[in-house]
């Protein structure tokens, strides 16, 4: 009986030690992860089912304004005007039923109540525990639309005033005829 104790008690101390080693390279690949995804300069997150961030990285907490602790385990309600919520609800529930990736231009309020425009490309992944999650990233592209939008304006205002010195130029020509 001693004996078998003594078998059973060394077992157990070598699944700890185990079990220790194990826990260690799973902390050191989950610091690995975060460590790389803390480095992209874009936002990422991560959604379960149920809508919630489940994986944030910095520049997600930073473009949103709020701690990492703020965000986890809540969902786009929380933070944006109910319009924008639901679009992207509506998207993320898209997902989750067809599988597709998408890309889209979605408008964004942010904190301060200033509106972005924002371009994500959302994936459907599995988990370790085969559950489907959310993964995307998003990239602000308010700075290029609203460049676009003063180089539009700047070419209609263009083209105005070309049409307004050509009908100018038309009639100055029109009275110079006849005079002469």
């Amino acid at each position: 009986f001693l004996a078998v104790e003594r078998e059973l008690r060394a077992s157990l101390a070598s699944d700890a030690a185990r079990l220790r080693d194990v826990q260690q390279q799973l902390d050191g690949a989950k610091a690995f992860v975060h460590t790389i995804l803390d480095t992209i300069p874009d936002p990422i997150f991560v959604k379960d089912e149920h809508h919630a961030w489940i994986v944030l990285n910095e520049a997600f907490c930073g473009f949103m304004g709020h701690s990492r602790e703020e965000l986890l385990g809540k969902s786009d309600y929380d933070f944006f005007p109910k319009e924008e919520a639901d679009v992207f609800w509506r998207l993320d529930d898209a997902l989750f039923t067809t599988g597709e990736t998408n890309e889209n231009e979605e408008s964004f309020t942010d904190r301060a109540g200033d509106v972005h425009v924002i371009s994500t490309k959302k994936a459907l992944c599995l988990d370790a525990g085969g559950n489907r999650i959310l993964a995307g990233v998003i990239r602000d592209i308010t700075a290029r639309v609203r460049a676009e939008e003063a180089l539009r304006r700047a070419h209609e205002d263009l083209e105005r005033r070309v049409q307004e010195r050509t009908g100018a130029l038309e009639r100055a020509n029109a009275e110079l005829r006849e005079s002469e």
